[in-house]
């Protein structure tokens, strides 16, 4: 490897990846495991939905970082976690920013931190919990459907051409609640 070029972030520079990417200059391009460094370095990049990293022949490296845009805020618990198309929590917030998405009440995001995926975490604590509840004697929790709920909600905005959605309470399965244009 003769040149390591970081394309694509406007939140992350060159310099901020360079030293996690786990490669330098000499190293040898058909030896590198670029999956398993797309997999750590997007890891380490809680603000990153997407890194990929191509070879250029014959001494080029390129990683390509696509930075999470906010599509939702979830609120959990005081906070306001903002997370991106793919459900990576980007930011967390004590109040809502204008700008960062739908706000969406009901989805719980127990032990969150920026950079989880929404999904992975409610699998986590879901196991987390049947565990425990098994432990005890006890029947295992349901396993929350809150995110099928939200991803079919949205996509029935979307496919109807619904717009100006401003909040989405989804607490209840039976009373879902749309907020458009702040009604």
């Amino acid at each position: 490897i003769e040149t390591i070029t970081v394309q694509g972030s406007e939140v992350y520079a060159a310099s901020d990846v360079l030293p996690l990417l786990g490669v330098e200059t000499g190293d040898n391009l058909l030896r590198i495991n670029t999956g398993a460094m797309e997999d750590a370095l997007l890891e380490s990049l809680p603000q990153a939905d997407r890194v990929t990293i191509d070879r250029n022949f014959p001494s080029g490296l390129t990683v390509t970082i696509a930075d999470g845009e906010p599509s939702a805020q979830l609120f959990y618990d005081g906070s306001y976690y903002v997370v991106s198309q793919s459900g990576r929590i980007l930011q967390k917030n004590t109040e809502a920013r204008s700008g960062s998405g739908v706000v969406v009440v009901g989805v719980t995001l127990e032990n969150a931190q920026v950079g989880d995926y929404v999904d992975k975490l409610q699998q986590k604590n879901w196991e987390e919990a049947s565990a425990l509840a098994k432990e005890q004697g006890e029947d295992p929790p349901e396993m929350p459907d809150e995110l099928t709920s939200l991803k079919t909600l949205f996509s029935a905005l979307e496919a109807a051409e619904f717009s100006e959605v401003n909040a989405v309470d989804i607490s209840s399965e039976v009373s879902l609640t749309i907020y458009w244009q702040n009604r």
